[in-house]
């Protein structure tokens, strides 16, 4: 690839803005500027570039997110438990699980349960 020339024209109001020229020759671009200047375009927003393209090379990465342990239980097996059995872990009200395998049980007795009304 040849290298160019860019010339950059940018707002008054606004020098984040602007119009982008691509010109080979430098005659080219002393043409344009000339027109520019002419056209009453301050010096001060004309601005001259000389480079080459380079190559871009673009690759993905795959994404991974893991789901939590309730989004797991596909609706498949929620329909496949019969009525009034529980579901991910849930107990029918009053009945606690051998051992400690409910969050916020030890000892068989609940955590909200420690701290009653007076």
């Amino acid at each position: 690839m040849t290298a160019q020339f860019i010339v950059l024209l940018t707002e008054e109001k606004d020098a984040a803005r602007g119009e982008l020229r691509f010109l080979d020759a430098p005659a080219d671009v002393a043409h344009y500027i000339e027109v520019l200047l002419e056209g009453g375009h301050a010096k001060e927003n004309i601005r001259v570039f000389h480079g080459n393209e380079i190559e871009l090379e673009v690759s993905y990465r795959p994404v991974v997110s893991l789901a939590a342990a309730e989004e797991e239980d596909s609706p498949l097996e929620a329909e496949a438990l019969p009525e009034g059995e529980a579901q991910n872990g849930d107990l029918p009200e009053g009945e606690l699980p051998e051992g400690d395998e409910v969050q916020g049980v030890r000892n068989g007795v609940r955590f909200s349960e420690l701290f009653r009304p007076s």
